[in-house]
């Protein structure tokens, strides 16, 4: 508290083995982490039987072991890890991100976004009953560890399907062109801040950034203005165009446009663009 009130540490949190998030981390030293089949040796602990094991050749520098929902999840950090790059396609994909659907391409392709309403339905049913719930009894205790594991199934589904969606990218384009988009500003829009969060368009952005470092492929990012605004064919700004409005005629040269896949198109063009920045 000292430290706090002297402005040189953050206020403390209260610890407890009951209610924090539990973990720890070994590092390897004296080949105290070891991988036989599908038993994983942590330091003095022994060899423990897990699953979901990767086949990745490379040195182990740590391991770090944490508990969510009841669960133990280890998470191994490798050194000198050798990935193929994939075979080129020469083919070049403009991005647009959406709350309707998840990722609008320039080819015309829309990837729908996750049906989830099953599983925040039942996460909204047991708050309920956690909170008529007398805290600290059982019946408090079992609610509140399905509830967790309601939120962790949620989460693992939405990095799931975030995961497939940026594979597909990177496997089927060389270049991936998609905007800088502040998310934070984005978030205090009140009214479509919880459909944004859900959507995991950072989680997107960071997947795709290291998987084409990864697998070779390039990434880039330009500056989102106008983007949907702007006809792909003349290049007239509609200022005056709305959230609401899905498709729009462009005044000039007389072309009816997607929203989406306008936005998509001027993304990919502007590639080229000194404002767009490569990061692979």
């Amino acid at each position: 508290m000292q430290n706090f009130f002297n402005h040189t540490a953050k206020y403390p949190k209260f610890k407890s083995k009951r209610s924090t998030v539990q973990s720890f981390k070994v590092k390897n030293s004296m080949d105290r982490l070891r991988i036989n089949n599908n038993k994983l040796k942590i330091g003095k602990h022994g060899f423990v039987k897990v699953r979901g094991l990767r086949n990745i050749t490379g040195k182990i520098l740590s391991i770090t072991v944490s508990k969510t929902s009841n669960k133990w999840f280890a998470s191994i950090a490798y050194d000198k890890v050798i990935v193929k790059p994939l075979p080129k396609t020469n083919k070049s994909v403009g991005v647009d991100v959406g709350i309707l659907d998840l990722a609008i391409l320039s080819t015309g392709e829309k990837i729908t976004k996750l049906n989830s309403m099953q599983h925040e339905k039942r996460i909204v049913k047991l708050q309920k009953s956690l909170s008529r719930k007398i805290k600290g009894s059982n019946n408090y205790l079992k609610t509140k560890d399905k509830l967790a594991h309601a939120h962790l199934k949620l989460r693992n589904l939405r990095n799931d399907y975030t995961h497939k969606l940026s594979w597909k990218l990177v496997n089927e384009f060389d270049t991936i062109v998609i905007e800088d988009l502040k998310i934070s500003n984005l978030l205090k829009n009140h009214r479509l801040a919880k459909s944004i969060a859900h959507a995991s368009w950072f989680e997107l952005r960071r997947q795709l950034k290291y998987k084409s470092d990864w697998y070779d492929k390039k990434l880039s990012i330009i500056n989102p203005h106008y983007t949907s605004k702007e006809c792909n064919e003349c290049g007239f700004i509609n200022k005056e165009l709305s959230l609401a409005n899905r498709s729009w005629n462009c005044p000039s040269c007389n072309t009816v446009h997607d929203r989406d896949i306008n936005a998509a198109i001027n993304i990919l063009n502007r590639r080229d663009d000194g404002d767009s920045l490569v990061i692979n």
